[in-house]
């Protein structure tokens, strides 16, 4: 699922609808927000089937709007555990 997507349409179909697949089960629980006049990051907890991991999102935001959105996972562990190849 890694990868660039352009728009949310593109986002949702490359990595959103394919997670459950991915990891039954697959929830992410906020723990903490934190932001200023341009980052916003939200740190979560994973959790799925044969998952637990720690992740967080960054958001860069310019003129009100999100410009930029980064994600920062265990990207280890979150493979070592995903259903489909």
């Amino acid at each position: 699922m890694s990868g660039e997507y352009i728009g949310f349409s593109a986002f949702a179909e490359g990595v959103l609808a394919k997670l459950n697949d991915a990891w039954p089960g697959f929830n992410l629980d906020i723990e903490k927000v934190v932001s200023n006049d341009t980052d916003v990051c939200v740190f979560m907890k994973v959790t799925a089937e044969n998952l637990e991991a720690n992740s967080m999102h960054h958001f860069v935001v310019k003129d009100g709007l999100e410009i930029e959105f980064n994600v920062y996972d265990d990207s280890q562990l979150m493979a070592a555990a995903i259903q489909i190849k």
